[in-house]
């Protein structure tokens, strides 16, 4: 897993995270880090929160990887709060 500042830079540089896998090396980073820090993973998560605001393909990979986030056994109460208000759209004009 790499560094957690890392993860947190990448999740709010708009080339490398927006770009088609970039919500895919976030999702699995975020499960691993939840197990050991659910706060930080929180965090971690939060650029997920304005996904609607991108075009239809890369919408639909983000909230495909809030799903796979969501239905992790044993995620946190922290990570699964971000990650529901995100998918249910109370973070829609969000900025990361």
């Amino acid at each position: 897993m790499p560094h957690v500042s890392l993860l947190g830079n990448f999740g709010v540089n708009q080339v490398n995270f927006h770009a088609i896998d970039g919500a895919t090396l976030m999702v699995k980073n975020v499960v691993a880090l939840d197990a050991i820090n659910p706060q930080m993973a929180a965090r971690i998560v939060r650029p997920f929160e304005c996904y609607k605001r991108f075009e239809p393909r890369r919408r639909e990979l983000k909230r495909a990887a809030l799903e796979k986030i969501a239905t992790t056994p044993e995620l946190s109460e922290e990570t699964s709060e971000v990650v529901g208000k995100a998918l249910m759209g109370q973070f829609e004009g969000a900025v990361p």
